[in-house]
């Protein structure tokens, strides 16, 4: 039985003494952030090891690898840490709330998040991961899942070259949503499926991961909270502070997903469907070779008004062709890659370079925000991202005013203004995904503009020469 002390933090295989595990890649003494827990803390009275962060830590927890000290096995253990309202002790690893309104707000998460485990913890289902234990600790909740060694969809598809085969995604989808019947049969929501909350295993195996139950709850009680939803794949009434949620909210993701899998797009944000500023192309024409039926499934699951969608997911399912569920195809076209090592992070001792408190990752010191785990530096600058985005319809429109006020009236003071609201719309779309359709007309309006400068120009050369 080999001592914890042998074992890497990274995956918990032997590594004896050595600094950097031959196995992983991973490296003893990285410096960590005040929110991550140091690898090699016990838990639950010391049956469980913390490892290393698993990914990147969301809003709302942290998730690491984990050693049942007792079973000798690989977990994976979540805590419960929404960072927008709580923080941890400096002294301890106590999770301590921001301020006496929001220590409310997050005593009606750490409820909902262990309600989620309880509820979670009865199901058996191989689509679904499977809770083997919670518990308080540190004031705040603990989630211990079973280690599925493997990579989320996303990363999947982008192995894949960004999108995949309708016979390999209705492969995939399938099974994940024969796990939601039976969630949906305990009257329970997932509240955030998408492609990142999927795990494909290395043994091709699609499981569900991260319900949203405490993200909702925090999402309900608080106003000064952002509302954590993914564009694209959250639909309206989660946008909705009393919007009624039910199958149908994560049939939309779904759809949601199986559009992203197979035309390699995110569909566009609900709100700006809703708001009529942008339109969903139908996913046949992204993805000619996609079938009707298969089509008209997607698209009827990504309605905007509930009514139209599927009103169960078995409705759905029978909206679909059949196919044989369980794992991916086995064939040469879709292996699950080797997950690859992670590189040992540049040690900070560069004046340039600074530490962001919640992935440990080394960022730019003037960096506003962190672009490894999206952990804001400064308050004031996450609040401006919150807000509701400029009006990129606005700006194009006073690009193409300025551009034909230059033609007939003003001269080159209207083209330089259409370069300028032009420019400033396109830094306005690479901003915000969901405008990606006005690209094109912006581009058209800031090239114009260059254009008649550079007729401007040439004119008063041309007089000047004279």
């Amino acid at each position: 039985m080999p001592s914890l002390e042998s074992l890497c933090y990274g995956c918990f295989s032997e590594k004896g003494n050595q600094p950097v595990c031959r196995h992983c890649g991973y490296e003893d003494g990285k410096k960590l952030g005040p929110l991550v827990i140091k690898p090699g803390n016990l838990l639950a009275k010391n049956k469980y090891a913390v490892g290393r962060v698993l990914g990147k830590p969301g809003g709302f927890g942290i998730t690491y690898i984990g050693w049942d000290t007792v079973l000798e096995t690989k977990v994976a253990i979540k805590e419960f840490l929404p960072r927008d309202c709580a923080g941890r002790d400096t002294h301890s690893l106590t999770v301590v709330p921001h301020s006496r309104e929001e220590q409310d707000v997050f005593q009606d998460g750490l409820v909902k998040f262990l309600e989620e485990a309880r509820t979670l913890a009865r199901f058996d289902h191989a689509n679904i991961i499977r809770i083997r234990d919670f518990f308080e600790e540190n004031a705040t909740g603990y989630l211990v899942m079973d280690y599925c060694d493997g990579i989320n969809l996303d990363e999947y598809l982008k192995s894949k070259g960004g999108r995949l085969s309708e016979k390999s995604t209705v492969a995939i989808m399938m099974p994940i949503l024969d796990g939601l019947r039976e969630v949906h049969a305990n009257s329970f929501l997932h509240r955030d499926i998408k492609p990142l909350n999927i795990l494909i295993t290395r043994n091709k195996l699609p499981v569900l991961l991260d319900f949203g139950a405490a993200r909702a709850a925090i999402r309900e009680k608080s106003r000064s909270l952002t509302v954590v939803l993914t564009p694209g794949f959250a639909p309206y009434e989660q946008y909705q502070t009393h919007g009624k949620q039910g199958p149908w909210t994560d049939i939309y993701a779904c759809g949601a997903t199986m559009y992203y899998m197979i035309s390699g797009h995110v569909p566009p944000d609900a709100i700006d469907r809703k708001n009529g500023t942008v339109k969903i192309a139908p996913l046949m024409k992204l993805a000619p070779d996609i079938s009707k039926k298969t089509n008209e499934a997607i698209m009827l699951a990504l309605s905007i008004d509930p009514q139209n969608r599927p009103a169960t997911v078995k409705d759905f399912q029978k909206l679909l062709p059949i196919t044989v569920a369980g794992t991916i195809p086995a064939t040469e076209d879709y292996p699950v890659p080797p997950r690859p090592v992670r590189p040992t992070p540049v040690k900070n001792d560069n004046d340039d370079l600074k530490v962001c408190p919640l992935c440990a990752e080394n960022v730019k010191r003037l960096a506003k925000k962190c672009h490894y785990c999206g952990h804001y530096f400064d308050k004031n600058f996450q609040q401006e991202m919150v807000q509701e985005p400029p009006s990129v319809d606005k700006l194009i429109s006073s690009a193409y005013i300025s551009f034909f006020a230059g033609l007939f009236l003003c001269g080159p003071i209207g083209s330089l203004l259409a370069i300028y609201y032009a420019n400033k719309a396109l830094k306005v779309i690479e901003d915000y995904p969901s405008y990606t359709s006005k690209k094109g007309t912006a581009n058209t309006a800031f090239w114009l503009g260059v254009v008649l400068t550079c007729i401007y120009l040439l004119l008063l050369f041309i007089y000047l020469v004279k």
